[in-house]
C-alpha cells in the first residue's frame, strides 16, 4: 500500500474524501480542440495547477491570459491527448520550456512551453515536489519521502543524488546556496528548518534550526530571506515568521498567537518590499515594519482559500469541496477583485510568465 501518511493533501482532505467517496465528478473541464490553443508561451501568462483527487489520476493545467477573454482547460491532455497523472504539484518555465512535476505519479513532464507538446517524461522519482533551476544551470528537485535532493541537468539527465537528514520541499536560491525548507517530518524527520546546499560541490554544508514546518520562503529587496513556518498540522508550536540574514543569521521571529493559526504561501511583490501570505485570509506587511498579522487584505469570508500567488495580480484558488472544480480569484495587489476563473479540480499551484 503507498505510503499517504505525510502527502500534504492526504492528511488535509481525508475526511473530505471519506465523506464524498460516494459521489461521482461529473463536472470536469472538457480539453479544448488543438487547433483552438493560443500560444502559451506568450506575456503575460498564467499557468493553474490542478491537483486532481489523490489516487483519481484527474490532474490537470489550465491556461489565462488578460489578452484573452478565456480559460483553457487541461491543456497538457489536449495537446498530448494523455491525462497530466495524479497529483499536478508544480511548475516553473526554463527557457522554452515548462519542467511539469506530477507529484504521486512520480513524474517530472518537460514540454515545449508554446505549443505545451510534451518533449519527454523523467521517472524514478519517489515523489518528487519542488523544483529550482540554479544559476550554475543544475536542476534540483526535492521529494515528500526521501530525504535527498535529486540533480539533474537541463536535458533530465539525473547526475546525482545529495543525501539530506530530513526530507525537504521548497527550494529557494540565495547567495549562492541552495536553501531547502525542511517542511515534512514524514518517516521521522526533522521537520523544523533549512538545509543550506552548495551547488558548487552539490554538498549540504550547514543547517538553520527554526519553528515546526518552514512552508515557504522568499527573498526581499534587501537580500533578507523570509521564512514562513506553520508550526506543524497538529499545532504541535505557535507559527512564525523569520527574517534571516543572507548567510542564515537569525534577524528577528515574528510568534502568531492566535489559536487555529496556521500561515502558509509566503510571497512577496515584484518591488520587494511587500510581504503576503495565506491565513485562512490574505494579510499583507511591509518588510520595513513587518508586525503580525499585518493588513488583513482579503477577507475569504465562505470561501475555502487554498493556493496563492502574487505577481502583478493576486491570485487566490478555492478548493470548494475537494471534489468538483474549484474557483480562482483575481485581484489587483490593493486587494480589489478582478475576475473569477473556474479552474479544474483542486486548483493549488500558479505558474506565472510574466
Amino acid at each position: 500500500m503507498k505510503k499517504l501518511l505525510f502527502n500534504k493533501q492526504f492528511i488535509v482532505f481525508a475526511f473530505f474524501i471519506l465523506v464524498f467517496s460516494s459521489c461521482t465528478t461529473k463536472d470536469v473541464p472538457v480539453p479544448q480542440p488543438q487547433d483552438t490553443l493560443p500560444d502559451f508561451s506568450q506575456k503575460p501568462g498564467i499557468f493553474i495547477l490542478n491537483e486532481g483527487i489523490f489516487q483519481w489520476g484527474n490532474g490537470s493545467i489550465d491556461f489565462w491570459s488578460p489578452k484573452i477573454p478565456k480559460l483553457y482547460h487541461d491543456i497538457f491532455k489536449a495537446v498530448n491527448e494523455r491525462a497530466t497523472g495524479d497529483v499536478v504539484q508544480f511548475m516553473t518555465i526554463i527557457g522554452n520550456k515548462a519542467w511539469i512535476i506530477v507529484n504521486n505519479s512520480g513524474l517530472i513532464e518537460i514540454v515545449d512551453l508554446k505549443s505545451f507538446n510534451s518533449l519527454l517524461s523523467l521517472s524514478n522519482f519517489s515523489s518528487p515536489r519542488y523544483l529550482l533551476m540554479s544559476s550554475n544551470n543544475k536542476i534540483y528537485v526535492s521529494d515528500l519521502y526521501r530525504p535527498v535532493i535529486y540533480v539533474l541537468d537541463t536535458l533530465g539527465n539525473k547526475l546525482k543524488e545529495i543525501s539530506l537528514q530530513r526530507t525537504a520541499e521548497q527550494l529557494i536560491e540565495a547567495e549562492g546556496k541552495i536553501w531547502a525548507l525542511n517542511w515534512s517530518s514524514y518517516g521521522g524527520y526533522d521537520n523544523t528548518g533549512i538545509t543550506l546546499i552548495n551547488p558548487l560541490s552539490d554538498q549540504a554544508e550547514s543547517y538553520i534550526r527554526l519553528s515546526k514546518e518552514p512552508n515557504s520562503a522568499v527573498i526581499d529587496k534587501y537580500g533578507h530571506i523570509w521564512v514562513l513556518c506553520s508550526g506543524g498540522f497538529m499545532h504541535e508550536e505557535n507559527p512564525a515568521l523569520w527574517k534571516l540574514g543572507k548567510n542564515g543569521e537569525i534577524y528577528q521571529k515574528f510568534e502568531f498567537t492566535d489559536q487555529g493559526d496556521y500561515p502558509t504561501h509566503l510571497e512577496i511583490n515584484p518591488g520587494g518590499d511587500t510581504l503576503y501570505y495565506l491565513n485562512r485570509d490574505i494579510y499583507a506587511l511591509s518588510v520595513e515594519h513587518p508586525g503580525l498579522p499585518g493588513q488583513k487584505l482579503i477577507e475569504a469570508q465562505e470561501r475555502n482559500f487554498y493556493g496563492f500567488s502574487a505577481g502583478s495580480v493576486l491570485l487566490i484558488s478555492d478548493a470548494l469541496n475537494y471534489q468538483t472544480r474549484g474557483k480562482v480569484y483575481v485581484y489587483s495587489r490593493k486587494g480589489l477583485p478582478i475576475d473569477t476563473l473556474i479552474a479544474g479540480i483542486i486548483p493549488g499551484h500558479f505558474c506565472r510568465n510574466e
